[in-house]
């Protein structure tokens, strides 16, 4: 394990969250975006090929974003599908 797989892995357990950006900027509360499945009315495509998570394409209020969410099981069991999400 190198040094930033061991500090990944050290905030990983720490249970710290990580807080990037400011909330105000988001286009719906945190939480919703969270909660937010393939089906809800906001997604308009859903990239399902990635190994660690799924990509929806969202459009809110007449604007698109991205949104990346971790699958429940990666499709990569070695340390780096790991750590490719914080918990």
């Amino acid at each position: 394990m190198n040094l930033r797989q061991q500090q990944q892995q050290a905030f990983d357990r720490s249970g710290e969250p990580l807080i990037v950006g400011n909330v105000s900027h988001c286009p719906l509360p945190p939480e919703t975006l969270a909660a937010l499945g393939p089906d809800s009315p906001y997604v308009v495509q859903v990239y399902g090929s990635g190994l660690t998570g799924e990509v929806y394409r969202l459009r809110i209020a007449g604007k698109e974003y991205n949104l990346k969410k971790r699958r429940a099981v990666a499709g990569v069991a070695n340390l780096n599908g790991q750590l490719s999400f914080f918990k």
